[in-house]
């Protein structure tokens, strides 16, 4: 099962522009200005200055919905986010994300705004800029278990040490530059109450920072994008059943299966059970006198789900070994989704994947089976 939170604030924070606020910016970015390297208007700057990512996810909302059910308590978490640009990036590197310490303001700034909006969180103030006066993000003397760093101008936001705060993902020349990184420890630190949750700082590491080379840029689709590549944190965990594999026989190397199920729409607060069924292609002859083309059989074990956007052929909810396998009952196989996790008002496709003979053997079954998420 996947179920996909979206983030309550996000913004972009620039060592460059200390108190500019960029709450409402659809667009959330990684990028590093260096004397010797002009921008993208030509100039060159006096010194380092990085940007930084700030994002909240509603942790309360995630406790209630762990306590009804509706979320495994075995979940592992994935921060999500979808690359719209990326320029001159190293062959190799990592992004880090911390456990912010200190609370922030979204604020409802753009980068373009002129004159610049100062309310809400900069790379100065974590809550915004005002007459002279705001609070600013602590640059010395951190807390025990606490620290910050910047490269130019004082702030940038403060973050907890220690391994159970922090993630990390490596990319490299053959990877897209999304993120998809593992954030359960941290995840578990706010649903225990061990830290309060301030959200996520996302940012290069400090050696990348803080040294006089370009790095390039990365922009990443924000919460206020009007496309369906929000920013996310999902909730994966494996429900799948299989007590009833022993109920019917496996299907051979050629068969047919389809979604019987089906409907036209589904209400974005519904849970569905999607029914499977398969067959054969060529059943055997023998002397039954019930009809071949009607006797149902199961998907193998390895047999997988996932969740397609009809118009961008982007996969919401991927294949999955961890979180996708079908189940089999005496009926067949099935799954269940839970339409929360899917934006409303698109049209979505269910595509299976069928792996035989321990995986040497590999159909995919895309034979349009849509459906539409409503309000």
């Amino acid at each position: 099962m996947n179920y996909s939170i979206y983030p309550v604030n996000d913004t972009t924070i620039y060592e460059k522009h200390i108190r500019r606020n960029t709450g409402i910016d659809q667009i959330v970015e990684l990028i590093k200005f260096v004397p010797s390297v002009p921008d993208e208007n030509g100039f060159y700057h006096d010194g380092i200055y990085n940007s930084r990512i700030l994002m909240k996810f509603d942790t309360n909302h995630l406790s209630r919905l762990i306590n009804s059910g509706r979320v495994s308590r075995t979940s592992k978490y994935y921060l999500s986010l979808k690359a719209t640009e990326a320029s001159d990036l190293q062959i190799n590197y990592d992004l880090d994300i911390f456990a912010v310490s200190q609370s922030w303001d979204n604020g409802l700034g753009h980068y373009g705004d002129y004159p610049e909006i100062t309310t809400g969180a900069s790379w100065r103030y974590r809550n915004g800029y005002y007459n002279g006066d705001g609070l600013t993000w602590i640059n010395s003397s951190y807390s025990s278990g606490t620290t910050g760093s910047f490269a130019t101008n004082s702030g940038g936001g403060t973050w907890y040490t220690g391994s159970e705060f922090y993630a990390t993902q490596n990319f490299n020349y053959a990877n897209t530059p999304d993120i998809r990184v593992n954030v359960t420890s941290i995840v578990h630190q706010w649903l225990s109450g061990s830290i309060e949750n301030n959200g996520l700082i996302i940012k290069r590491t400090e050696s990348d920072e803080l040294d006089s080379n370009y790095k390039g840029e990365i922009k990443f689709f924000g919460r206020d994008t009007h496309t369906i590549f929000m920013p996310k944190l999902e909730a994966v965990w494996d429900d799948s059943n299989l007590s009833g594999t022993g109920s019917l026989q496996e299907v051979s190397d050629e068969f047919s299966t389809f979604v019987s199920n089906i409907k036209k729409s589904y209400r974005t607060n519904s849970k569905y059970k999607f029914r499977i069924k398969s067959r054969d292609k060529y059943p055997t002859l023998d002397y039954s006198t019930t009809n071949g083309y009607l006797n149902f059989k199961r998907l193998p074990t390895s047999s997988f789900y996932a969740i397609q956007d009809s118009t961008t052929d982007e996969f919401i909810i991927p294949f999955d070994t961890g979180s996708t396998r079908l189940s089999v009952d005496s009926q067949g196989n099935y799954f269940y989704l839970d339409m929360n996790s899917l934006l409303p008002e698109r049209y979505y496709k269910i595509v299976l994947k069928v792996q035989k003979d321990g995986g040497f053997m590999e159909h995919i079954v895309d034979d349009g089976f849509y459906f539409k998420v409503v309000r």
